[in-house]
């Protein structure tokens, strides 16, 4: 997060049922924060799983209308990426404010 600037960063894997995240690690202006499962559909997160990368300068809160925890952090502003390994798909996301 430090390194891009960002307030917050989540690194999250792809639970088996493919309809939810779990985050691995989480963290919010530098501190460690609890971590959650949560549904992927009509999150930035989702569109990262499908394109492998997604970035949104403005707005994201308007764009994902249903990401209550976009809200909620206040974020207004997101960049995800997947990052592979050969046991599980994993979702990057580090927003800002």
């Amino acid at each position: 997060a430090q390194v891009l600037g960002a307030r917050h960063a989540f690194v999250s894997e792809l639970v088996a049922d493919d309809r939810r995240l779990r985050t691995l690690a989480a963290t919010t202006d530098g501190l460690p924060v609890a971590l959650q499962e949560y549904v992927l559909a009509g999150t930035p997160c989702e569109q990262v799983l499908q394109l492998g990368h997604s970035y949104y300068p403005d707005r994201v809160q308007e764009r994902f209308p249903r990401d209550a925890t976009l809200l909620e952090l206040g974020v207004t502003c997101y960049l995800g990426a997947t990052l592979r390994a050969s046991a599980a798909t994993f979702a990057a996301r580090a927003t800002g404010s």
